[in-house]
């Protein structure tokens, strides 16, 4: 029987997963139309933000994380920086606004919340493993208490499929963008950017 040697048998050691910080950094909406007059009206905006990784879960849902504001925008609505709790926000066009300058609260879908919404509370971490995708999304409507509520913006992004190589030094920004005529349903031009890093690892047995 010949030894073995164990220092040239073992095998290096390589993360499960990386924990990737998934930053949802500003939105501008542009020709804003409210049933007003003119275009580039004040908008009464509410709006969830969502992002997973695929991992290989089906339904990929199940890793799904949200960021929302404005609640179902029946409690009155104040500015971008200074309402709280479900109240909407004062969106004009042509602004570019700070989601960290505004209170987010997280949730389990885009229509709830699990605590106390928070500002700089834009940001979430995922676990993504090799090959898998990452899946980015904003909704954002103008209230309307005597009709249905406009959409002012629906937007998705999708990043991968991401090798190991790539998610371990991964930080890039993004932006996603739809015209206003691009669809009959959209009542505002919209611009969301967005940024992704990886900031740690999952090993085996951590």
């Amino acid at each position: 029987m010949i030894p073995t040697n164990s220092s040239t048998a073992a095998t290096q050691v390589r993360p499960l997963a990386y924990k990737v910080e998934v930053s949802f950094n500003t939105v501008r909406l542009d020709d804003i139309e409210d049933g007003c007059l003119l275009s580039d009206c004040t908008a009464d905006a509410m709006g969830s933000l969502s992002t997973l990784s695929t991992n290989g879960y089906l339904p990929w849902s199940i890793n799904k994380q949200y960021r929302n504001f404005g609640g179902d925008g029946g409690h009155g609505g104040d500015s971008w920086w200074n309402a709280t709790g479900e109240k909407y926000r004062y969106m004009d066009s042509g602004v570019s606004y700070n989601f960290a300058a505004t209170r987010l609260c997280s949730g389990s879908t885009g229509t709830t919340c699990s605590g106390s919404d928070l500002k700089q509370n834009n940001k979430v971490i995922l676990e993504v493993k090799p090959n898998s995708s990452i899946q980015v999304s904003a909704k954002i409507k103008d209230y309307d208490p005597g009709s249905d509520d406009d959409t002012l913006c629906n937007v998705s992004d999708s990043v991968g499929a991401l090798s190991a190589v790539t998610l371990k030094d991964l930080n890039m920004s993004r932006t996603m963008a739809e015209e206003k005529g691009d669809s009959e349903y959209l009542d505002a031009s919209c611009e969301v950017t967005y940024s992704l890093k990886t900031i740690g690892y999952v090993w085996p047995n951590s």
